[in-house]
């Protein structure tokens, strides 16, 4: 029964939309609770991990559904744009924080 289920789910990308679901309401909360004052991360500090990760899983879908391969490349692609931005930002943004406070331990 169980196996039945998992099988459905990955046969025609059905789990990847629940992923992206769950990515989707995972940038709603951090919104909420950041305009709450509850946390200090900002929807924007994570916006190119989440979207890295959401073109990674819709390259999945993709892939699981029979999807033209130039389909799969694009997603990827722009998963990796977005990946490096992700990095960029973590970089430039340690740098700017090393600046003003000295080194970084």
């Amino acid at each position: 029964m169980l196996s039945d289920l998992l099988t459905d789910l990955l046969a025609g990308g059905r789990i990847v939309d629940l992923i992206l679901v769950v990515v989707a309401v995972e940038a709603v909360a951090v919104a909420i609770l950041n305009r709450l004052g509850i946390i200090g991360l900002r929807l924007l500090d994570i916006a190119a991990t989440l979207l890295s990760g959401a073109f990674l899983f819709v390259a999945l879908k993709l892939a699981l559904s029979g999807a033209a391969a130039e389909a799969i490349a694009v997603c990827l692609a722009l998963a990796l744009a977005a990946h490096i931005v992700d990095i960029a930002r973590r970089v430039l943004t340690g740098r700017r924080a090393e600046n003003q406070t000295g080194p970084i331990a």
